[in-house]
């Protein structure tokens, strides 16, 4: 069973970070890590720039990698986000760019 253990911590000022570890097992017998996430984020009204990095924890060892960008708040219910980011090895053969459209279903 797949799981994250998330944490959230409201910065004031300067804005808030979170921490996710994620297992890909997680039992009574045994205990998969899979890597970990930490974000910081700011929002400026509409606007919300972020930074990220991470790990993805693979058979051949754990890869690092970062990622900057910001989201755009189009209403309540939607938002674009734009992003880039590369591993933190030193051959940076994992690079992206990213375009993205959120939206909320359910207005609770």
């Amino acid at each position: 069973m797949a799981s994250i253990l998330s944490s959230g911590h409201d910065l004031g000022e300067l804005g808030s970070l979170t921490m996710n570890l994620n297992f890909d097992n997680l039992s009574q017998d045994s205990i998969e890590y899979s890597g970990f996430i930490v974000s910081w984020g700011r929002s400026f009204g509409r606007w919300s720039p972020f930074l990220e990095a991470y790990t993805l924890d693979r058979v051949s060892g754990a890869q690092f990698f970062w990622d900057t960008g910001f989201a755009f708040l189009i209403n309540r219910n939607l938002s674009l986000d734009f992003s880039f980011g590369t591993d933190l090895e030193s051959d940076l053969e994992n690079q992206f760019v990213s375009l993205g459209l959120s939206w909320r279903m359910l207005n609770l």
